[in-house]
C-alpha cells in the first residue's frame, strides 16, 4: 500500500482552465481517486477566501483537506486557521501612501474580503473578472489586517518605488504591470509546510502541482514538484516533473505516470 501523501494543487491554470471556466473532468476524477486512496488533497493558491466563491461547483463540493490562501499567508485545515501571517501594518500603510502619491491601484485582501483601494480602469476590471468571476468592492484602506496585495503598476516610476521598499516584503512579479506582495518570507511553501506539520506528514511525502512564478518555492520544497506544461518557464525549471497542459488531461496523466491512480487490490 502506498504511503500517505499530502498533495497540493494550485488553482488557476493548474486545476481551473480559464478558457472553459471549468476544471477538466479528468482532473476531477483524479482528485476523487487520490482522496479515496487516503491521501490529503489540498489547495495552494494566491487567491483569497473571497476569490474562490464563484469557482465552479466542483471546488465548492469537493472535500479538500486544507486550503492555502493568499500565496501562503493563510492556511486553513478542517475549518481551523493553523497559520496566519499578514503583511506588517506599517508596510501596508507605506504602500497605500505610495499608491495614492503615484496614482496606481492596490487590491488588498483581508481574512474575509478583498478590495480595491480606489476605482479602477475597465482593463483591470475586465482582467480581474475574467480570472475570478467576481469583483472586489472599492473601499479605501482603513488599517485592516492584510494578507496579500496586488499592485497594478503600469508605469516605470511605480515599479521603481515599490522595489525601493522590497526589503520589507516578498515581491512576486507576475508581469511588468502586476506585482503580488506578501509578508517578508511568506510564499506558498510556508503554508504547505504548516499544513504538513499539522498532519505530521514529512515534506518528502508531499506533491505540489502548479504553473506560475508564485509556485516556484513550493515546487522546489516538495518531495515531488510538478509543473504544468502550460506553465511559466521558472516553474518548469523548479519542478521535478512537467506534465501536459491543463486542457490535455495533464493532471490525470502525471498521476498515472506516478502510478497513483491504480485501484487498490483486495
Amino acid at each position: 500500500m502506498m504511503k500517505k501523501k499530502a498533495i497540493f494543487f494550485d488553482i488557476d491554470s493548474t486545476l481551473y482552465a480559464h478558457r472553459m471556466h471549468e476544471i477538466p473532468l479528468s482532473a476531477q476524477q483524479t482528485l476523487w481517486k487520490l482522496k479515496k486512496q487516503g491521501h490529503y488533497v489540498a489547495i495552494a493558491t494566491s487567491r483569497c477566501r473571497y476569490e474562490i466563491t464563484n469557482l465552479p461547483k466542483f471546488f465548492r463540493e469537493f472535500p479538500f483537506d486544507g486550503y492555502i490562501f493568499d500565496g501562503g499567508a493563510l492556511a486553513i485545515v478542517n475549518g481551523n486557521v493553523i497559520h496566519a501571517q499578514p503583511i506588517a501594518l506599517e508596510t501596508v500603510q507605506k504602500l497605500v501612501q505610495l499608491s495614492r502619491k503615484l496614482d496606481f491601484v492596490l487590491r488588498y485582501s483581508t481574512f474575509d474580503e478583498d478590495y480595491y483601494d480606489r476605482r479602477v480602469s475597465h482593463k483591470v476590471r475586465d482582467s480581474f473578472f475574467h480570472l475570478y468571476l467576481n469583483m472586489p468592492l472599492v473601499k479605501e484602506y482603513e488599517n485592516e489586517e492584510t494578507f496579500n496585495l496586488l499592485a497594478y503598476v503600469h508605469d516605470k516610476k511605480h515599479r521603481m518605488a515599490i522595489h525601493e521598499l522590497e526589503d520589507e516584503f516578498l515581491l512576486t512579479k507576475h508581469s511588468d504591470e502586476v506585482y503580488e506582495i506578501t509578508a517578508k518570507g511568506v510564499d506558498k511553501s510556508v503554508g504547505v509546510n504548516a499544513a504538513c506539520s499539522y498532519w505530521q506528514i514529512p515534506l518528502q511525502d508531499t506533491i505540489c502541482v502548479g504553473d506560475g512564478v508564485n509556485d516556484v518555492r513550493m515546487l522546489e520544497m516538495a518531495g515531488i514538484g510538478i509543473a504544468m506544461g502550460n506553465g511559466d518557464e521558472r516553474a518548469k525549471t523548479a519542478a521535478d516533473m512537467i506534465c501536459p497542459d491543463i486542457e490535455e488531461n495533464g493532471i490525470q496523466q502525471v498521476f498515472e505516470a506516478l502510478e497513483m491512480l491504480e485501484e487498490e487490490k483486495e
